[in-house]
């Protein structure tokens, strides 16, 4: 029986950052990581990605957090892409008035790797976009 990876654990948070990376780097997502200090804090370790069409999320690994195997994800446009988050491919909270943020609440570690390779599976295809035109995807 395998044990479940647990966030507060510093071992499992090691082990759950690779498995992020791991979804990243098959969509070819730059990863940008910071963990302990002041920002994110002792017990966090923050994985910053953005993929294709400058769709990006920020993963945190928070050891000290009240939510114990829930994990809030905050997709953002990138400041030099063009794209619109498109609500009826993409799903979660899409903010209606300029389609550049959406939210997801992944239940579970599990979960978490699903919608986030969901989310960066739509960059890729152009399906998580409003305008799917070469020049809006390329940026």
């Amino acid at each position: 029986m395998t044990r479940e990876l647990k966030v507060t654990r510093k071992a499992d948070r090691l082990k759950m950052a690779i498995a992020v990376e791991g979804v990243a780097e098959r969509f070819g997502c730059t990863i940008e990581k910071r963990e302990g200090g002041l920002y994110p804090g002792p017990r966090c370790m923050q994985l910053s990605l953005q993929g294709p069409g400058g769709l990006c999320v920020t993963v945190s690994l928070d050891g000290d957090t009240t939510l114990k195997d829930s994990f809030l994800l905050s997709w953002h446009m990138a400041l030099d892409s063009r794209n619109e988050l498109d609500a009826a491919t993409f799903g979660g909270g899409v903010n209606p008035h300029h389609r550049r943020k959406a939210t997801h609440l992944a239940q579970g570690f599990e979960d978490l790797l699903a919608r986030l390779a969901r989310g960066f599976e739509l960059a890729a295809s152009g399906k998580a976009y409003v305008c799917k035109t070469p020049l809006a995807l390329a940026a």
